[in-house]
């Protein structure tokens, strides 16, 4: 997607004024202004969250934070495909945040080779940025994997 998704992260505890089992609904989401009056700024729908348990709730999209991304090369060596994408969001708000940026890789068998920024892989084929960006600044994340194409020679192989 190239909206920034604003998602709100909690957990359901007694920490956190909370604590209790909510029951499936909408949640609307309140935040104090400045001059201290209580502004509408998103709503989603929720199933059931028991108590403890971590609720992560989008309730809407940024039209200051702008993302682009792109596949900026892909090689072919030997049975490896070397993939290189990019991905550049632009913080136009007036504090720094923090983007988390997701990625699927569709093949079964790939390996990192490079990475400008850390990451945490989520499930066998998803990638998680977790990038930091100064107001006004631009950051890019850039990563290369290859991909082990071994398998799909085979198969090539064995069916002429």
């Amino acid at each position: 997607s190239k909206q920034v998704k604003v998602i709100l992260e909690f957990d359901n505890t007694e920490a956190n004024n909370l604590g209790m089992p909510l029951p499936k609904g909408l949640l609307k989401v309140y935040e104090q202004d400045q001059d201290g009056e209580m502004e509408f700024i998103g709503e989603n729908a929720i199933n059931h969250v028991a108590a403890e348990q971590k609720l992560s709730l989008v309730i809407g999209d940024a039209f200051d934070l702008i993302s682009k991304n792109w596949e900026k090369k892909r090689d072919r060596r030997g049975h490896f495909d070397y993939v290189t994408h990019v991905y550049k969001i632009k913080n136009q708000k007036a504090e720094n945040v923090r983007i988390d940026v997701s990625h699927r890789i569709p093949e079964r068998i790939w390996q990192m080779e490079s990475s400008t920024h850390d990451y945490e892989v989520k499930q066998s084929n998803e990638l998680e940025f977790r990038v930091r960006i100064p107001s006004g600044k631009t950051a890019e994340v850039e990563f290369t994997y290859k991909v082990d194409r071994t398998d799909e020679r085979l198969k090539q192989s064995h069916e002429k």
